[in-house]
């Protein structure tokens, strides 16, 4: 499962960092090609798109399943269903 990571000031509003499950920010990829490829599956309420004074992302729990990372009251970035396989930067 992959998870929109927070936008780096150097990099910008057009680059989207992809997490992996394991927390890693590890693909980069804009926004037509994740909209073309991905179906978002939850939206997130944070406002600090650069993480200012957030924490990273943390990894996802090993044995935690879809719907529980999906639960209510829990807040994520927007996690990711894809459409076709993704290459991570292991892939490359």
């Amino acid at each position: 499962m992959r998870r929109i990571g927070y936008y780096t000031p150097q990099d910008g509003l057009d680059c989207v960092w992809l997490v992996s499950s394991g927390g890693d920010y590890d693909w980069t990829a804009d926004h037509d090609w994740i909209e073309r490829h991905f179906d978002v599956v939850s939206l997130s309420d944070e406002a600090d798109l650069f993480a200012v004074d957030r924490p990273a992302i943390s990894a996802l729990p090993e044995d935690s399943t879809a719907e529980e990372v999906l639960a209510p009251n829990r807040s994520l970035a927007p996690t990711l269903n894809s459409t076709s396989s993704v290459r991570g930067s292991e892939d490359l």
